[in-house]
C-alpha cells in the first residue's frame, strides 16, 4: 500500500485593511518603520501617522480583548505610550533573536511582525511582564521559561577544528 503525501504552499494572506492604506509604499517599507515609531512616540504628525497609530492601536486593542476573554485583564494594562516607549527601547529588534520586526506589515501571520510576548503567561499583557519579539520566537516560545528560551536563541556553537 503506498501514501500519498500532498504537500500544499500555503499562499500568504493579505491584511484586507492594507489596501485601504494612502501611503501603502512608504509605510511597508522597513526602513521607515524605527522613524515613524520615533515620530509617534514624540506625537509628532508624519504622512501616514493616523493609520500607523491606528494599527498599532489596533493590535494593542486585540490583546487586550484576549486577556479579557481569558480572565487576565488587569488594570496594570500596558498603555499606549508605555507600548510605543518599549518598541521605540527595543529598536524594533526581537528580544530573543535579535531580529528585525516589522512594525506594520502587509501579511497576516508574518513571521517577523512584532508581537508583545508575556514573560509569564500567568498574567496579562502589563508593563512589567510584556517585550517586545517577532511573532515566531513567541510562538516558539509557547509556555517555556523565557530565561531558558533567550539562553538557545541567542547560544552559538563553536566548533573547534
Amino acid at each position: 500500500m503506498h501514501k500519498k503525501i500532498i504537500i500544499k504552499t500555503i499562499k500568504k494572506q493579505e491584511r484586507k485593511i492594507v489596501k485601504k492604506w494612502n501611503n501603502k509604499d512608504y509605510l511597508l517599507n522597513m526602513d521607515n518603520h524605527i522613524p515613524i515609531i520615533n515620530q509617534l512616540y514624540l506625537e509628532q504628525t508624519f504622512v501616514g501617522s493616523v493609520c500607523a497609530k491606528r494599527e498599532i492601536l489596533r493590535k494593542l486593542n486585540s490583546y487586550k480583548h484576549q486577556d479579557t476573554k481569558k480572565n487576565k485583564y488587569s488594570s496594570d494594562f500596558i498603555q499606549e505610550s508605555e507600548l510605543l516607549e518599549k518598541l521605540v527601547i527595543s529598536k524594533l529588534k526581537c528580544y530573543y533573536c535579535k531580529k528585525k520586526v516589522l512594525l506594520l506589515y502587509e501579511n497576516s501571520r508574518e513571521p517577523i511582525q512584532w508581537t508583545l510576548d508575556r514573560l509569564n503567561n500567568e498574567m496579562g499583557h502589563t508593563i512589567d511582564n510584556v517585550v517586545i519579539c517577532c511573532l515566531k520566537c513567541n510562538l516558539e516560545r509557547r509556555c517555556l521559561n523565557d530565561d531558558k528560551f533567550l539562553f538557545t536563541k541567542q547560544m552559538r556553537l563553536i566548533k573547534k577544528i
